[in-house]
């Protein structure tokens, strides 16, 4: 009897620190908060460009323009557009 009891409080013990081990690990905790900087930069990435999106294709449009009347006024019409 004893000896089965000491077994059972031995296997208690050894399960109770495994827990710790795990529970205490700060590898977990640091993947987590990894994961919710990427999930929130994203957010904000998404947000900026459904916000400013008509914008920045103006701008990006507008530049494009710019550089290929450049490149065409330089060169004998070496700027193609479109894919």
């Amino acid at each position: 009897m004893y000896t089965v009891t000491f077994a059972v409080l031995q296997g208690v013990f050894a399960t109770r620190m495994w827990l710790q081990e795990r529970v205490g690990s700060e590898r977990g905790a640091a993947a987590v908060e990894y994961g919710l900087l990427v999930g929130l930069i994203a957010a904000v990435i998404v947000g900026v460009v459904a916000v400013f999106g008509t914008g920045l294709e103006n701008i990006f449009s507008n530049t494009s323009n710019a550089v290929c009347k450049g490149a065409n006024a330089a060169a004998t019409g070496g700027c193609v557009k479109g894919g």
